[in-house]
């Protein structure tokens, strides 16, 4: 059985996509939020958590989504995705985040694939993660 485009977008809707562009948008528009955030990923502690935390104290209807989203994904993701946000803050840049459907839904759900990508040009710094729900790399 193939999959079509409209299965491959079906499959991999979450909270993902509606996160990030809340993310996108608060951390545009804020500065207060772009500054907790900081200090929140300067956390000795748990970054991660902090920035939970941080979106509990924001916005209390993201805050089921944002946690279920950073709990589901490996850190490696989500600690990427805040260090290019980071580095893009740092350097005067704009900041992007998408989720993207995977191109190969069935090997990223069987492998619990998760893929993030970081790019680069002069203005802005873009990242795109790829994954299916409920199928990513177990926590151990």
């Amino acid at each position: 059985m193939a999959l079509t485009e409209r299965g491959r977008r079906e499959m991999t809707w979450t909270g993902c996509e509606e996160f990030l562009w809340w993310f996108c948008k608060k951390q545009a528009s804020d500065p207060e939020f772009r500054e907790r955030l900081r200090e929140a990923m300067a956390s000795p502690v748990d970054p991660l958590r902090a920035f939970v935390r941080l979106v509990k104290d924001t916005d209390a209807t993201m805050a089921p989504i944002a946690e279920q989203e950073i709990g589901d994904l490996p850190d490696l993701a989500v600690s990427t995705m805040l260090k290019a946000w980071l580095e893009a803050v740092s350097r005067g840049k704009a900041f992007e985040a998408h989720s993207e459907p995977p191109q190969r839904v069935i090997e990223f759900a069987r492998r619990r694939m998760v893929r993030i990508t970081v790019d680069e040009d002069q203005d802005s710094i873009q990242v795109r993660l790829a994954h299916v729900p409920n199928h990513h790399p177990r926590r151990v």
